[in-house]
């Protein structure tokens, strides 16, 4: 995933973009950032998240989804393939708190290191204290797959608070761009499903609309 804005960025001049400035607000011709430094810009495309993307529109935040992901590692992988593990059970609730399990390392070996496996779970809601989620995960888990999980490894637990904008169906696929003044457009989860290949999709609407906008003096790959 990291890989995406590198990719993006090892294409820009290296002082094209500035990292750890946060912004402020965002004016007519301009961004004001943090320090009171004004980015004047002949077209401004605000992509961040839910609740910051409100913020600086003026706009009330969006209702959010939280997700907490717990790592382990494994002397092996509970299974082989690149395969995505959904809990099937109805409710999930009754089952245990796992939404989902991924096998890192089974996408690529340089996710573990020889003789190991990297074994990502995620569960819904960022609520629970991570000791309790754990054991909650691992009696789950050793349903799921048996005695061995006791001989995994918590590595690391991420609580997301604000992972997601809640979505009620229907959930439109539409990717799109959205122009809210003259000057500044918006992309990403305000205005496409969220998810990593509908925000590339997004941002790519975004450029081709400020292209057309201001006469088509670039271009997109």
């Amino acid at each position: 995933m990291e890989q995406i804005p590198r990719q993006l960025a090892a294409r820009l001049p290296a002082d094209a973009i500035a990292c750890g400035r946060g912004v402020a607000r965002i004016e007519d011709d301009a961004v004001v950032l943090d320090g009171g430094e004004r980015r004047t810009a002949r077209a401004v495309v605000l992509a961040a998240g839910s609740r910051q993307a409100a913020g600086l529109l003026g706009q009330e935040s969006p209702p959010m989804c939280g997700t907490t992901c717990l790592y382990f590692a494994a002397p092996e992988p509970p299974f082989s393939g690149p395969y995505l593990v959904l809990n099937g059970c109805r409710p999930a609730a009754h089952s245990g708190p796992i939404n989902s399990l991924l096998c890192p390392s089974n996408l690529s070996a340089a996710y573990a290191p020889p003789g190991s496996a990297l074994l990502s779970v995620n569960c819904f809601g960022a609520d629970t204290e991570p000791d309790l989620l754990e054991t909650q995960v691992r009696r789950q888990l050793a349903d799921w797959y048996g005695e061995r999980v006791a001989g995994w490894r918590r590595l690391a637990v991420y609580r997301l608070p604000d992972a997601l904008p809640r979505q009620a169906p229907p959930v439109s696929a539409e990717t799109a761009a959205r122009r809210v003044s003259e000057t500044l457009w918006v992309c990403g989860e305000q205005v496409a499903p969220p998810s990593i290949h509908w925000a590339l999709a997004s941002g790519e609407a975004a450029a081709r609309a400020v292209i057309d906008t201001l006469g088509g003096l670039a271009q997109v790959a």
